[in-house]
């Protein structure tokens, strides 16, 4: 079994790398996929729910079905949403801080 401290410091680095910029989607959801299996932490299901929202952006098509460049401020939108959750976990909020905290973005 996964060590929590290891748990935690892979989510974090993982949300960062959102925020940053610097992973592609297909890096992203094995990762994803994992953390999520490994523990029942409701932070990880928000990242998780979330993450389709924020990849969605990068796969949206117009009227013609031609894929689309994704909004800036969405794109910017889900990497502040992704280092507010890397942040929250890192300092170990309650849960109803990151609900709240997430609900302002």
């Amino acid at each position: 079994m996964t060590e929590p401290e290891d748990f935690r410091a892979r989510a974090v680095r993982l949300f960062q790398t959102v925020a940053d910029g610097t992973v592609s989607e297909t890096d992203f959801w094995p990762e994803m996929d994992r953390l999520s299996r490994e523990a029942a932490d409701p932070i990880i299901a928000l990242a998780y729910e979330e993450a389709h929202h924020y990849w969605g952006n990068f796969h949206e098509r117009n009227i013609l079905l031609v894929r689309t460049k994704p909004k800036p401020a969405f794109v910017a939108k889900g990497r502040e949403l992704f280092r507010t959750l890397a942040r929250a976990l890192e300092e170990r909020w309650p849960e109803e801080k990151v609900h709240e905290a997430v609900k302002h973005i």
